[in-house]
């Protein structure tokens, strides 16, 4: 019989450190996850048949998941669906702000908070945003590949020509004024 009271070694780690496990460094963090697997399979080591019981049902499981044809295009489609949902009731640019925040962030190799990367919350940028519109331009047609009839969120003065992601350094931009930018040449859009 198992005593309910005792502390897990993982909690006893924790408590030495005076530490939740949310505030630890990459290093305690490391240890941390090394008595947590300890702990977590040393029954399994102590008895070789279960151990190889508990190989052979996850082997059978994620080679039965694998095969299925389906698995993978249930799983594409469930995501792809929650995306479109997500977006369709996106009329105040939230979601689709906070997309396009993501998508700077791994282009920059930087996952810092938005108040360090470009210099105020994501509020205040998507309201800096909308400030900057001219006529037509709205959440719902942010980002389609539609050409005249679309914009994107363009850089004043290019990244890779010095410039940064800071909110006074973007603005709302057609698309295809942003293509002439890019390449060099005088806008068409009227």
């Amino acid at each position: 019989m198992t005593n309910k009271n005792k502390v897990k070694p993982q909690t006893a780690y924790l408590l030495s450190l005076g530490k939740r496990h949310k505030d630890l460094n990459k290093e305690e963090r490391s240890k941390y996850n090394s008595i947590v697997n300890k702990h977590r399979y040393h029954k399994l080591k102590s008895d070789p048949d279960k151990h190889e019981r508990f190989n052979q049902l996850n082997k059978e499981f994620y080679d039965n998941r694998m095969k299925d044809s389906d698995y993978k295009e249930v799983c594409y489609a469930k995501r792809s669906a929650a995306r479109k949902v997500k977006r369709a009731n996106d009329h105040d640019g939230r979601y689709r702000f906070k997309m396009w925040f993501y998508n700077i962030q791994s282009r920059a190799g930087s996952y810092a908070e938005p108040e360090v990367l470009i210099g105020c919350t994501l509020e205040e940028a998507r309201d800096h945003i909308m400030s900057l519109w001219t006529d037509g331009m709205s959440w719902d047609n942010y980002g389609k590949s539609r050409g005249r009839e679309s914009w994107q969120i363009d850089h004043i003065e290019e990244v890779h020509a010095g410039g940064d992601h800071h909110y006074t350094n973007l603005q709302p931009l057609w698309q295809i004024d942003n293509i002439y930018k890019h390449w060099g040449k005088s806008s068409l859009h009227v």
